[in-house]
């Protein structure tokens, strides 16, 4: 049987009947979440998802004229409301027999919409690369302004209270995707997530220089360490990542790194009311 609330979404132009309707099912059996778009088939469509929901299944029909660019906006917003989709079948098509001496320019133009256009904008799911890729830059820049602004402030930002809070707001700007995997929703959080990483990432080895003098270690010693937890943190935390989603889908994971965010949060917060650390690490 299919898990209840599958990791994948697939888009399924023209799904209500003959083809269409044949991978409809085999995505809905491999364990997919399958929208089934039709225009004129509204009978068979419903029919298909009805009877695989009844069989266990995660199968939507929706109604669009994947001709009109308007329609198409709207289905991708409706479908990709529910979790972004991993695959768009372009199964609809348009043919309307002609010869070099009938040429219909219009009749040309309404199967390029339906053949070619429609699955290069339904394959767009309201981000293309380059703008992600954008998005993605704007992250960075968002994170070299945060980590400078950060070291403006100087010593009271190297404390385990700072620590504490700067976890608790990555676990802050996670929470919206758990309700939402929509496109705005998700580029807001990985913004807000280059600009809160950036906190830890500017005061990690000035508070382990703190730690190290109170240990009575070499700060070199201490910050090779920190370095060597980074890393293998960066080359380990992928694949994992990858897994846990897996297993429990994209929101379990979110789910289960914000309760790990809050968990360090209050550790730290523990120590710092401990008395653990000082505020800041002392001039070199």
């Amino acid at each position: 049987m299919a898990e209840s609330t599958p990791r994948h979404g697939v888009l399924v132009t023209g799904g209500g009947q003959r083809l269409g309707a044949a991978v409809c099912e085999a995505f809905a059996r491999a364990g997919w979440r399958v929208w089934c778009q039709y225009r004129e088939s509204r009978a068979q469509a419903q029919a298909l998802c009805a009877r695989l929901r009844d069989e266990g299944h995660d199968a939507t029909a929706v109604e669009a004229d994947i001709s009109a660019e308007d329609d198409r906006r709207a289905l991708v917003g409706h479908v990709s409301a529910d979790g972004p989709l991993a695959c768009i079948v372009n199964n609809a098509s348009a043919f309307e027999p002609d010869t070099g001496l009938d040429f219909d320019e219009e009749a040309a133009l309404r199967q390029i919409g339906v053949n070619l256009i429609a699955p290069l904008q339904l394959s767009d799911n309201g981000l293309s690369e380059g703008r992600i890729g954008l998005w993605f830059s704007v992250g960075a820049a968002l994170f070299i302004v945060v980590s400078a602004a950060t070291t403006r402030i100087g010593e009271r930002a190297v404390s385990l209270r700072a620590a504490a809070f700067f976890a608790a707001c990555q676990a802050a700007v996670l929470l919206p995707v758990l309700v939402s995997s929509a496109t705005a929703v998700v580029v807001f959080m990985v913004l807000a997530r280059f600009a809160v990483a950036a906190l830890p990432y500017t005061i990690g080895y000035p508070l382990a220089a703190v730690g190290s003098a109170r240990l009575g270690l070499g700060t070199g010693t201490v910050n090779g360490l920190l370095g060597l937890v980074w890393g293998a943190g960066s080359f380990v935390a992928p694949p994992v990542a990858g897994f846990v989603a897996d297993r429990i889908g994209d929101q379990g994971a979110y789910a289960l790194l914000v309760g790990f965010c809050l968990v360090m949060a209050g550790w730290l917060l523990r120590s710092a009311q401990r008395g653990a650390v000082p505020a800041a690490a002392p001039a070199s």
